[in-house]
């Protein structure tokens, strides 16, 4: 006779997220359905990802509904825990695995004894995951040697202070009965959760939570932003993280597109939509759209990404179209030049970027496809180069990213177009 873990559903309420997982899909043409832990006759365990809005958990709502099955006659009482063991991407601990060597070497001359050491042992081995353990829950298993979906109550206190990061846990299953109140084990399940700080903002969304909504957010996606972002405990360290990690792909992966006039390579503006999945293809090494972007490309995977985590970032645009605005030295996204973008000295007819708030003067400004010079001495000097990411856009008269980015002949020029700020669609 024995328990057996069937299925664990996290995303159990489409509508509020305080207690339940977020519901994701794969990409834009996959989607994801059923529990996010199953077991599978004759093959491995199916396991989905998982991705929690920290600040929007409430500690006491935090669960999860689980299956059970118990081959044999029911016991009169059952109850089963969960308590973390070592993901399976960490290395084992031979600590861990002597302490569990003797805990079954005096399980038939000294049961407690054995259960100290099977103790110690669970002690060591306990890694404090995100989701904590699972405390001693009644279990009732019907005619059918079925449980029935039994909710399980999670402490939510780590993961509502948890930063933006991924997680690896696991949890080792037990149960005990009344003939034997000793916990045996009787399973092992392996997650991998991501955790961003707030709901995701436009253009992902919740609702409706069917699998034909590709707004739905992207597990692709979280892993590249989660990664960028790791660590991050505020809106705006989010924004200025996801900002660098865009920039960073002109190391290897993109560069600004002189050689095809800087034109959108990833966005259709007339249509209004982002290549998302082109994007994170070539972010992961693949050919994508190629690797030429501009700055409208580049705003909208910065507002993508960060607001995916929970920013609320738009894609706000600067300038006058007619006449351009003229730029101080700088340097595009994939070059370490200093000077005008490609070399032309045409300047900018707008130029568009990831912009907090109304995307005006006050408002914050992350600029993954320009450094800017940050020393605005008037004399001869050295430049300062400086990733635009968290610094307000500013008046004519401030030291802030206006008066960085444009030469001081176009700082009335390039002034802000709040009334076009916008979040393109995803495709």
């Amino acid at each position: 006779m024995s328990a057996s873990l069937e299925q664990i559903l996290f995303n159990h309420n489409a509508l509020d997220k305080r207690g339940s997982a977020l519901t994701l899909r794969v990409d834009y043409d996959e989607a994801l359905a059923g529990p996010e832990w199953s077991r599978q006759p004759g093959r491995p365990p199916v396991e989905l990802p998982i991705a929690y809005a920290a600040r929007a958990i409430d500690p006491q709502s935090l669960g999860v509904f689980a299956n059970f099955s118990w081959n044999g006659l029911p016991p009169e009482r059952l109850e089963v825990q969960a308590i973390p063991a070592r993901p399976r991407r960490s290395p084992a601990d031979p600590r861990t695995a002597f302490l569990r060597a003797l805990a079954e070497s005096w399980a038939s001359i000294s049961p407690q004894l054995s259960q100290f050491y099977a103790s110690v042992a669970d002690a060591a081995e306990e890694t404090s995951p995100i989701l904590g353990r699972i405390a001693p829950t009644p279990v009732s298993i019907g005619p059918d040697e079925e449980s029935g979906a039994v909710f399980l109550k999670i402490s939510g206190d780590v993961l509502r202070a948890s930063a933006v990061g991924i997680h690896e846990i696991a949890w080792r299953w037990q149960y005990r009965t009344a003939s034997t109140p000793r916990w045996q084990d009787f399973d092992t399940s392996f997650h991998r959760i991501f955790t961003t700080l707030e709901l995701p903002v436009a253009p992902w969304l919740q609702e409706p939570a069917e699998i034909w909504n590709s707004a739905l957010p992207w597990s692709k996606a979280l892993e590249l932003a989660c990664t960028w972002a790791a660590g991050a405990r505020l809106r705006r360290d989010i924004s200025a993280l996801i900002c660098a990690g865009v920039y960073g792909m002109g190391e290897k992966q993109v560069e600004y597109g002189c050689p095809v006039g800087a034109r959108e390579m990833y966005t259709n503006t007339p249509v209004g939509i982002f290549d998302l999945t082109a994007f994170i293809e070539r972010a992961e090494g693949g050919l994508g759209n190629g690797p030429y972007v501009n700055c409208t490309d580049c705003a909208c995977a910065v507002s993508t990404f960060a607001n995916l985590l929970g920013a609320e970032l738009w894609q706000g645009r600067m300038g006058q179209y007619v006449p351009a605005f003229m730029l101080r030295d700088s340097q595009t996204i994939g070059h370490s030049s200093w000077g005008s973008p490609c070399n032309l000295g045409l300047g900018f007819m707008f130029h568009e970027v990831g912009w907090s708030g109304e995307c005006r003067e006050n408002d914050e400004i992350y600029d993954a496809s320009v450094v800017v010079d940050g020393n605005l001495s008037p004399f001869a000097h050295l430049p300062f180069a400086l990733l635009p990411a968290g610094i307000p856009f500013g008046s004519v008269w401030q030291t802030q990213y206006r008066r960085m980015l444009a030469a001081p002949e176009s700082l009335l020029v390039c002034h802000p177009r709040p009334f076009e700020r916008r979040r393109r669609a995803l495709i």
